[in-house]
């Protein structure tokens, strides 16, 4: 019988043993949050000021998109053994709101937010999987219709842009230049700003980084603040309480 090995994630991440199956646990979880003050270079006090200033900004449109994203219909994408794991439904539903929160375009909003909350959902595993947007974005090809409405609770709503959400579903795992697909650019944004829940530093978004994912600090204090106000490390039956 393989003995689980019970240390921390961000041990495992450091010593190259990371499983396939991967939760955050607490310890990693304040590992992370005690790294991001130096991340940005600045003290911790200032860190709290941008967090708090972000959420003030934010907190409107935060609560107006967790009124239309059903929570139980996103659960229900996933097998139990997935729902907790580091691209589990607190991932999808970060992902979702930060892209609601950097891009206010109403014509293109909830297609954007369909898109985040299924992008990983097909993944096999917790580590690179590749093919996994591909996968997904043929596994619901014929299912965006159905599973739109139910996912998002908007009055009417039907997915409009159909063949760029599936676009941005199955290449958002692959590096790109293109510029013409804006749903696949705002969910790969979102999805890079939501690495600060990883238990390596080196695999945060790179804010130096000279391409159309150059991140500000306005943005990267988003990242920040959703993976403070929804943590990997507690229960996904918990969310609600946790949101409210």
């Amino acid at each position: 019988m393989i003995m689980k090995d019970e240390r921390p994630l961000y041990q495992l991440a450091h010593e190259k043993r990371l499983p396939s199956r991967q939760v955050l646990d607490v310890v990693s979880q304040f590992y992370c949050y005690s790294n991001y003050h130096q991340y940005l270079h600045i003290d911790s006090e200032e860190l709290t000021s941008l967090v708090h200033s972000a959420y003030l900004c934010n907190r409107d449109v935060v609560s107006e998109l967790l009124s239309i994203i059903s929570i139980d219909e996103l659960s229900a994408l996933f097998t139990p053994g997935r729902l907790e794991t580091i691209h589990g439904v607190k991932h999808h539903l970060r992902v979702a709101l930060i892209a609601g929160m950097l891009n206010r375009d109403a014509s293109i909003i909830k297609d954007l937010i369909l898109a985040c909350l299924l992008h990983d959902s097909r993944r096999l595993n917790d580590k690179d999987d590749i093919g996994h947007g591909k996968r997904a974005a043929e596994f619901y090809a014929s299912k965006l219709s159905l599973i739109g409405p139910k996912l998002i609770k908007a009055r009417g709503y039907v997915p409009t842009h159909q063949a760029k959400i599936l676009e941005a579903i199955a290449r958002h795992d692959v590096e790109t230049q293109d510029t013409h697909n804006v749903l696949l650019i705002a969910l790969q944004k979102a999805d890079a700003l939501d690495r600060f829940r990883l238990p390596k530093l080196k695999w945060w978004p790179d804010s130096q980084k000279s391409s159309v994912h150059a991140f500000s600090t306005d943005e990267l204090v988003i990242g920040m603040m959703m993976n403070i106000l929804i943590p990997d490390s507690s229960k996904v039956n918990n969310l609600k309480a946790e949101l409210c």
